[in-house]
């Protein structure tokens, strides 16, 4: 089974034919090899071809592409990190993470925890519970819940 049968636009061996025939010095450009694929009948963009041949072309690609799925999620989700139900134990870890590695106190951890989770934790009780090295009530409850 070929890889066009699969479902593949396109295999490896048409990567590397698009590689040699840019850097055979015959000038070829990515617009002709692009065409020169288009007429083989094999399904792929100008901007993928641009992508393999064209040097730092792939990771301007990949950052744009990344930039614009971050800015989709954050978008969609108004900012907030959301999407998951993170556990009394999850919460815990990332708000000793939060005080310790980025110096956050317990009033601006639970700020976070407000707005990305909707959080409901009392600034002060998480403040003493890092000064304790215990998790607050609130998340051991969930943890026993659980």
């Amino acid at each position: 089974m070929s890889a066009r049968q699969n479902g593949r636009r396109y295999t490896s061996a048409d990567v590397a034919e698009a590689r040699r025939l840019y850097d055979d010095g015959d000038s070829w450009t990515p617009w002709q090899i692009w065409s020169l694929f288009r007429r083989r009948g094999i399904s792929v963009s100008h901007g993928t071809v641009r992508g393999w041949v064209v040097p730092g072309e792939a990771e301007r690609i990949r950052e744009r592409n990344r930039v614009a799925a971050a800015e989709a999620r954050a978008a969609a989700t108004d900012g907030r990190v959301g999407g998951r139900a993170p556990t009394g134990a999850w919460k815990w870890a990332r708000a000793q993470a939060l005080h310790r590695t980025a110096g956050l106190s317990g009033p601006s951890i639970a700020a976070l925890f407000r707005f990305d989770y909707g959080d409901a934790i009392e600034p002060s009780a998480l403040a003493a519970a890092l000064q304790r090295g215990t998790p607050p009530r609130v998340w051991r409850e969930e943890a026993t819940a659980a």
